[in-house]
Order: structure tokens, then C-alpha cells, then sequence
């Protein structure tokens, strides 16, 4: 799996992939509130790929103190296959 920052370019795909997880996509999940997490914590959002295809995903986020982890996902096709060792 490689591990690389998430563009915008990914965000029809990363939530495809939430969806697929069974993670609740909300208000603050639309392409405006997503750009607005990727502008303020640029480093901490991650997107694992394998054969070009986003497979995983996490949003981090840090308020100047506390360090905060959103939406971890694996796509279930990938689950249970060692990916997170």
C-alpha cells in the first residue's frame, strides 16, 4: 500500500469509500467542509492506495493541543488483509 496525501481530486472517491465502510456521511462532509479540513491540517489527512485505487483513508486533525483522528477507513474488499500492520 502507498501513503500520500489526500487532493481534492480524491474526494468523490474517499466518499464512495466511507459509504462503502459504513460511515455515516454527514453536513460536515461536503467538498466545501472537506477542503476547509485539508486547508487547516494539509499533513494529517491520508489516503492509502493500492494499484492506484484508494483503498483507505484518515482524517487527522489538530487543534493546537489535542490531536483528533476522523473517519478511518479500510474499504472492506481490503479488510482483514494485514494492510494496517
Amino acid at each position: 500500500m502507498k501513503i500520500e496525501k489526500f487532493k481534492m481530486q480524491y474526494y468523490h472517491d474517499i466518499v464512495e469509500l466511507w459509504r462503502r465502510a459504513g460511515i455515516g456521511v454527514g453536513s460536515s462532509d461536503t467538498k466545501d467542509e472537506v477542503a476547509a479540513v485539508l486547508e487547516r491540517n494539509p499533513d494529517l489527512f491520508l489516503v492509502g492506495k493500492e494499484d492506484g485505487k484508494i483503498m483507505a483513508g484518515v482524517i487527522g486533525t489538530f487543534d493546537g493541543r489535542r490531536g483528533y483522528v476522523h473517519h478511518l477507513t479500510v474499504d472492506p474488499d481490503y479488510q482483514k488483509k494485514d494492510m494496517g500492520n
